[in-house]
Parts: C-alpha cells; structure tokens; sequence
C-alpha cells in the first residue's frame, strides 16, 4: 500500500503569494513554511534544525490562506509531497525539488494585522435573560 500524507506545523518565513495562472482563471497560493528539528548533540544540548518547505494551494483555498496568514504567522497544514522537475536554463542541467501540495489547513490563533483572536470576530455575545422573561 503507498500513503503520500504529509502534515506540518511551523512557522511562514514570508508573506504569502497569491498568483494567478492561465490568465486569471485559476488562483493559487504560495508560501514557505519553516520547521525547527531539533537535534541533540552528544553532549546531550538540543540545537534546533531548521527545515523549509515550499508549499502551494489553490482556488478558494488560496485566497483564504492568503487573507488569515502572514509573515511569522503559525501554519497548519495538511497535504501531499510532489516533486517537480525541470532544466535549469544555464547550465541544461536537469534539476528536481519537493513542494507541499495543500490539501487543508487552519487558522491561526491570532489573525494578521488585527492582533485578536477569531472568536473576537464574531458577534458579540447576547444579553442574558432572566428565566421569568422566557415565554414558555
């Protein structure tokens, strides 16, 4: 049986980029997303790795990703590994690189450029009633 899952959650090191492909007929969105391994050295101190991961969505996905992310910001994701390839135009030689295909992800905690939380988006809250209010 072959599985190609792949969840992350880390850090983008950059804005995410909406661009739009077959003139304007399909949206996607890309960003990289940083990952800290950690790594204990022999005499037992934890330095962390850093991994990067470019990543990719699409369509609806794409432009929600791009509204709720930033910089800096957390990211949640979930997708596959596709490897792409082409040939580097200096030197012909043939060249290869994974890429995240996002299938699905969540929103941060703290949405960009707003500095609160996405309950504080919604509604405020109603006003109690008393219980000899309620008709019934």
């Amino acid at each position: 049986m072959n599985s190609n899952n792949f969840n992350l959650i880390g850090n983008l090191i950059r804005d995410p980029e909406l661009v739009q492909v077959a003139n304007g007929k399909y949206i996607k969105c890309e960003f990289t997303v940083a990952w800290n391994n950690p790594r204990k050295k022999p005499e037992g101190d934890e330095k962390p790795k850093p991994s990067f991961f470019n990543c990719e969505v699409w369509g609806k996905q794409a432009e929600a990703f791009h509204r709720f992310h930033r910089k800096g910001s957390r990211a949640t994701i979930t997708g596959y590994l596709d490897q792409e390839h082409w040939t580097d135009n200096k030197s012909g030689e043939a060249r290869s690189a994974f890429k995240v295909k996002v299938d699905d992800f969540t929103r941060p905690e703290v949405l960009p450029d707003e500095g609160r939380t996405p309950q504080s988006n919604s509604a405020p809250p109603s006003t109690p009633v008393e219980d000899a209010e309620v008709p019934f």
